[in-house]
Protein backbone atom coordinates (compact mmCIF):
# COMPACT_ATOMS: atom_id res chain seq x y z
CA UNK A 1 0.00 0.00 0.00
CA UNK A 2 3.09 2.23 0.65
CA UNK A 3 4.44 1.72 -2.53
CA UNK A 4 1.20 2.62 -4.81
CA UNK A 5 1.20 6.02 -2.14
CA UNK A 6 4.93 6.76 -2.92
CA UNK A 7 4.49 5.64 -6.81
CA UNK A 8 1.68 8.60 -6.85
CA UNK A 9 3.47 10.67 -4.84
CA UNK A 10 6.19 10.62 -7.82
CA UNK A 11 3.98 10.74 -10.33
CA UNK A 12 2.39 13.96 -9.35
CA UNK A 13 4.97 15.81 -8.58
CA UNK A 14 6.44 15.89 -12.47
CA UNK A 15 3.04 17.00 -13.59
CA UNK A 16 1.97 19.79 -10.77
CA UNK A 17 1.63 23.41 -10.60
CA UNK A 18 2.67 25.58 -7.72
CA UNK A 19 0.82 28.56 -6.41
CA UNK A 20 1.70 31.39 -3.94
CA UNK A 21 -0.17 31.59 -0.77
CA UNK A 22 -2.54 34.34 0.80
CA UNK A 23 -4.59 33.04 3.70
CA UNK A 24 -3.82 30.93 6.78
CA UNK A 25 -5.72 28.07 7.91
CA UNK A 26 -6.12 25.99 11.06
CA UNK A 27 -3.81 22.88 10.95
CA UNK A 28 -6.41 20.12 12.25
CA UNK A 29 -3.96 17.66 12.93
CA UNK A 30 -3.21 15.11 15.55
CA UNK A 31 0.93 15.23 14.53
CA UNK A 32 2.75 16.66 17.21
CA UNK A 33 5.99 17.49 18.38
CA UNK A 34 7.64 17.23 15.11
CA UNK A 35 10.15 19.80 13.37
CA UNK A 36 7.96 20.36 10.16
CA UNK A 37 4.17 21.46 12.06
CA UNK A 38 5.18 24.81 10.57
CA UNK A 39 6.00 23.62 7.23
CA UNK A 40 2.67 21.07 7.05
CA UNK A 41 0.70 23.75 7.85
CA UNK A 42 1.97 26.26 5.15
CA UNK A 43 1.91 23.27 2.90
CA UNK A 44 -1.62 22.68 3.43
CA UNK A 45 -2.24 26.71 3.46
CA UNK A 46 -1.30 26.69 -0.33
CA UNK A 47 -3.21 23.50 -0.96
CA UNK A 48 -6.66 24.11 0.21
CA UNK A 49 -6.20 27.95 -0.40
CA UNK A 50 -4.91 28.29 -3.25
CA UNK A 51 -5.07 25.06 -4.92
CA UNK A 52 -1.25 24.70 -5.19
CA UNK A 53 -0.97 20.53 -6.10
CA UNK A 54 2.55 20.12 -4.90
CA UNK A 55 2.34 21.46 -1.04
CA UNK A 56 -0.76 19.36 -1.27
CA UNK A 57 1.35 16.29 -2.10
CA UNK A 58 4.26 17.33 0.29
CA UNK A 59 1.72 17.53 2.86
CA UNK A 60 -0.09 14.26 2.22
CA UNK A 61 2.88 12.79 2.20
CA UNK A 62 3.84 14.39 5.82
CA UNK A 63 0.57 13.23 7.10
CA UNK A 64 1.27 9.40 5.18
CA UNK A 65 4.75 8.49 6.34
CA UNK A 66 3.82 9.14 10.07
CA UNK A 67 1.01 7.05 9.53
CA UNK A 68 -1.81 9.44 9.87
CA UNK A 69 -3.63 9.13 6.63
CA UNK A 70 -7.14 9.27 8.27
CA UNK A 71 -6.20 12.59 9.81
CA UNK A 72 -5.43 13.84 5.94
CA UNK A 73 -8.93 12.63 5.09
CA UNK A 74 -10.70 16.53 5.51
CA UNK A 75 -7.95 17.70 3.66
CA UNK A 76 -8.59 15.48 0.90
CA UNK A 77 -11.62 16.15 0.45
CA UNK A 78 -11.35 19.72 0.37
CA UNK A 79 -8.83 19.57 -1.82
CA UNK A 80 -10.54 17.39 -4.19
CA UNK A 81 -14.02 19.38 -4.21
CA UNK A 82 -12.49 22.86 -3.88
CA UNK A 83 -9.96 22.10 -6.48
CA UNK A 84 -11.29 19.23 -8.48
CA UNK A 85 -8.05 17.62 -8.04
CA UNK A 86 -7.20 14.34 -9.30
CA UNK A 87 -4.84 12.99 -6.98
CA UNK A 88 -6.98 14.17 -3.94
CA UNK A 89 -9.98 12.06 -5.11
CA UNK A 90 -7.76 9.30 -5.17
CA UNK A 91 -6.75 9.85 -1.84
CA UNK A 92 -10.02 10.10 -0.42
CA UNK A 93 -11.49 6.65 -1.71
CA UNK A 94 -7.75 5.03 -0.70
CA UNK A 95 -8.09 6.34 2.60
CA UNK A 96 -11.65 5.13 3.19
CA UNK A 97 -11.04 2.07 2.33
CA UNK A 98 -8.63 1.59 4.46
CA UNK A 99 -10.30 2.76 7.21
CA UNK A 100 -11.30 -0.40 9.31
CA UNK A 101 -14.72 -1.15 10.77
CA UNK A 102 -13.98 -0.09 13.85
CA UNK A 103 -13.18 3.64 13.09
CA UNK A 104 -17.78 3.28 11.50
CA UNK A 105 -16.85 3.38 7.70
CA UNK A 106 -18.87 1.44 5.69
CA UNK A 107 -16.87 -0.45 3.08
CA UNK A 108 -20.22 -1.03 1.06
CA UNK A 109 -21.00 2.64 1.49
CA UNK A 110 -20.61 4.45 -2.52
CA UNK A 111 -18.92 7.88 -0.86
CA UNK A 112 -15.73 5.77 -1.62
CA UNK A 113 -16.43 4.35 -4.98
CA UNK A 114 -17.80 7.72 -6.00
CA UNK A 115 -14.45 9.35 -5.07
CA UNK A 116 -12.52 6.94 -7.83
CA UNK A 117 -14.69 7.22 -10.11
CA UNK A 118 -14.44 10.96 -10.44
CA UNK A 119 -10.53 10.14 -10.00
CA UNK A 120 -10.82 8.07 -12.85
CA UNK A 121 -13.03 10.76 -14.87
CA UNK A 122 -10.02 13.24 -13.95
CA UNK A 123 -7.59 11.07 -15.57
CA UNK A 124 -5.77 9.88 -12.62
CA UNK A 125 -3.39 7.00 -13.10
CA UNK A 126 -3.49 4.88 -10.29
CA UNK A 127 -7.37 5.54 -10.60
CA UNK A 128 -7.23 4.22 -13.84
CA UNK A 129 -5.37 0.98 -12.73
CA UNK A 130 -7.97 0.44 -10.18
CA UNK A 131 -11.33 0.89 -12.48
CA UNK A 132 -9.19 -1.71 -14.56
CA UNK A 133 -8.92 -4.29 -11.86
CA UNK A 134 -12.23 -3.72 -10.43
CA UNK A 135 -14.45 -3.05 -13.75
CA UNK A 136 -12.84 -3.82 -16.80
CA UNK A 137 -10.63 -7.48 -15.50
CA UNK A 138 -14.10 -8.54 -14.22
CA UNK A 139 -16.02 -7.85 -17.38
CA UNK A 140 -18.42 -5.13 -15.76
CA UNK A 141 -19.67 -1.88 -17.30
CA UNK A 142 -18.26 1.13 -15.28
CA UNK A 143 -20.78 3.29 -13.99
CA UNK A 144 -20.23 7.32 -13.86
CA UNK A 145 -19.47 8.89 -10.33
CA UNK A 146 -22.87 10.69 -10.87
CA UNK A 147 -24.42 7.54 -11.32
CA UNK A 148 -23.35 6.03 -7.95
CA UNK A 149 -24.33 9.29 -5.89
CA UNK A 150 -27.66 9.16 -7.89
CA UNK A 151 -28.08 5.26 -6.51
CA UNK A 152 -27.12 6.11 -3.44
CA UNK A 153 -29.89 8.02 -2.19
Amino acid sequence: MKKIIILNVLLLLLGCNKKEETKEIKLQSNIKNTDNDTDIKEYLNKAILKGDTIAYIRAYKAYSIKGHDEEFLYYAIKMAEEHNYPFAYENVYTILSTVSDEKGYDKKSKIGEYYLLRAYELGNEMAKERVKWKYIDENKKIPTSISILENNK
